[in-house]
């Protein structure tokens, strides 16, 4: 379902906004993956398709939309940052926003 919508979706947003920074976050680790091996490939066939989809529009020509790597967010150890396997602790919270400071100041002009 996610590949019926996504870039359709993707492609609403940038219509309606064509001057708008957007900046695009693959999907987090989450523990879930490492303990279901069919998750980890759903989640690896997300994130690849999701970045397949912004470097696309990047290449065409959207200097406005950027891509950040979800998976290398949470740290060097992910699973300190996650409160119950899934979800973000404080810890994890701190490592996104500093993983996610650089894409922000670029799409925001102040790098």
């Amino acid at each position: 379902a996610m590949r019926e919508v996504y870039a359709p979706f993707l492609d609403a947003v940038r219509g309606k906004h064509p001057r708008t920074p957007i900046v695009v976050m693959t999907p987090l680790y989450t523990a879930r993956e490492e303990r279901i091996p069919s998750l980890k490939l759903d989640w690896q066939q997300r994130r690849d398709y999701i970045s397949q989809v912004v470097r696309q529009r990047i290449k065409a020509g959207d200097k406005k939309l950027l891509l950040v790597d979800g998976a290398g967010l949470l740290g060097p150890t992910p699973g300190d940052g996650l409160v119950d396997g899934g979800h973000p602790n404080d810890l994890g919270f701190y490592w996104m926003a500093d993983g996610l400071a650089p894409a922000l100041r670029r799409a925001l002009g102040l790098h």
